[in-house]
């Protein structure tokens, strides 16, 4: 019973991420700067809260990590939609999020395990970066009016903001730029990699069909199962062979 309330409360908090994440670009007319900034941080914190709280309960499930991985992905598109409503040239980070997410869902249909690689973890972080100095350079005038700076620290984040704000579209345009390369290597190292899983496990896709009732249900709320098969295809733990 535990273990039940306790897979209901993660699945809870990533579900409440997902709607949050949906929201950003409407709650972002309507809150100041300072408001929208803890609202931002705040469905960030769910991203590691419910995560840790599923490893401190042993309740991992697939149902789980398909919800925290798009999740995560809607978080950042709809992160950068804010921010390329003032840099248009964000929206090519945007279709680059896009086309990874493509190629990951449509690679796992065939057979692709579509797991995270360590360029594709840099990847996220890199982008985490690009989109905190997006939204630090959008709002480095709204920051530069609440900045005490008569201590040190103080003075050189001031003049620090002061510099971004006299530099945005250098600054935007060179972060955009090295986003939108190191994005594109990861979508090609996953269309390269996914494509060579395809071949090696040749899946014959159309004699699977997705599980349904009991079965479907164990695949994706039980945990043992999601431990047992965490390393097959997707497309193997969502369906079964049929003849």
């Amino acid at each position: 019973m535990k273990k039940i309330k306790a897979k209901i409360v993660v699945n809870l908090i990533t579900f409440i991420r997902v709607i949050g994440t949906f929201l950003i670009p409407f709650v972002n007319n309507y809150l100041s700067p300072q408001q929208f900034i803890i609202y931002i941080a705040l469905i960030f914190m769910t991203d590691t809260l419910d995560g840790m709280l599923a490893r401190l309960f042993k309740v991992c499930t697939l149902f789980g990590a398909i919800l925290d991985s798009a999740a995560d992905k809607l978080f950042g598109i709809a992160t950068l939609l804010v921010l390329a409503r003032v840099y248009p040239i964000m929206y090519l980070l945007v279709i680059l999020e896009i086309v990874i997410l493509l190629i990951n869902t449509i690679s796992g249909s065939k057979g692709a395990n579509s797991k995270s690689s360590k360029i594709g973890k840099c990847k996220t972080w890199i982008l985490a970066i690009a989109i905190v100095l997006g939204y630090i350079t959008v709002y480095s005038k709204s920051f530069i009016t609440i900045i005490e700076n008569k201590s040190l620290i103080g003075r050189r984040l001031y003049n620090t903001l002061v510099f971004i704000l006299n530099n945005q579209k250098i600054f935007i345009s060179t972060i955009a730029i090295v986003t939108f390369i190191f994005s594109l290597i990861v979508a090609i190292d996953y269309y390269l990699r996914n494509h060579k899983e395809v071949i090696k496990n040749k899946i014959n896709t159309k004699k699977i069909r997705v599980k349904q009732g009991k079965e479907l249900l164990i695949a994706l709320f039980d945990e043992e199962f999601y431990e047992k098969t965490k390393n097959e295809p997707l497309i193997y733990r969502l369906g079964r062979e049929v003849n």
